[in-house]
C-alpha cells in the first residue's frame, strides 16, 4: 500500500465531484465502479492500520502539518481572531439596519433579492424583518408563498420578465 489515507480520500473526494457534475450514464457507472474500488481500497487501509501494519506517517495528512504551523501564527488557538471577526461583523450589523431605518424614514420600500440560507442567516443576525424591509423576492418556485425562516418575510413570486 504505497498510498496515504490522505491521498486516497482526495481521490474519492475527486469521484465524488465527477459524479456531482455528470449527467452521462456511461460517465456515472464508470465513475461507480471506480468508487467502488476505491472505498475498498479505504477500507483496507483502515483495516491495516488499526492492525498496525501502516506506518504513522502514512496516517496523517502532510498538508495539516502546513495548516497547523499557519493556523498558530494567525492566533486561531487563541480568542484574539474570533473576537475581531465579531467586532468587525457588528460593525457591519450596525451599519446595516442604520442604513435600512434611514431608508423607512426617507418612506422609501426595501426589498431583499435572493434571501437564500446566507441572506436569511444575515437577516436573523441583524434582527432583519418585516419592519424594516417590505418583501423578500425569490425565483426559487420552491419556496414562493413561503415565509422566510425565523421571519414574518414572506417570499414574492419573481418571473423572469419581472427582474
Amino acid at each position: 500500500m504505497a498510498e496515504t489515507l490522505g491521498s486516497l480520500c482526495d481521490k474519492l473526494t475527486i469521484i465524488k465531484m465527477k459524479q456531482w457534475h455528470s449527467e452521462d450514464e456511461i460517465r456515472l457507472n464508470s465513475l461507480a465502479i471506480q468508487e467502488k474500488q476505491l472505498q475498498e481500497e479505504i477500507n483496507e487501509f483502515e483495516n491495516a492500520a488499526i492492525s498496525g501494519k501502516i506506518p504513522r506517517e502514512k496516517l496523517t495528512f502532510a498538508s495539516n502539518k502546513v495548516y497547523k504551523q499557519e493556523e498558530f501564527d494567525m492566533e486561531l488557538d487563541t480568542d484574539k481572531p474570533y473576537k475581531n471577526f465579531q467586532d468587525r461583523i457588528n460593525v457591519h450589523k450596525d451599519q446595516l439596519t442604520s442604513l435600512l431605518k434611514m431608508l423607512q424614514k426617507e418612506g422609501k420600500s426595501v426589498h431583499v433579492y435572493g434571501a437564500s440560507t446566507k441572506g436569511n442567516t444575515i437577516l436573523q443576525w441583524c434582527g432583519i424583518d418585516n419592519r424594516l424591509v417590505d418583501v423578500a423576492a425569490e425565483r426559487n418556485p420552491e419556496v414562493m408563498s413561503c415565509d422566510l425562516a425565523g421571519s414574518p418575510l414572506r417570499y414574492l413570486a419573481l418571473q423572469r420578465n419581472n427582474c
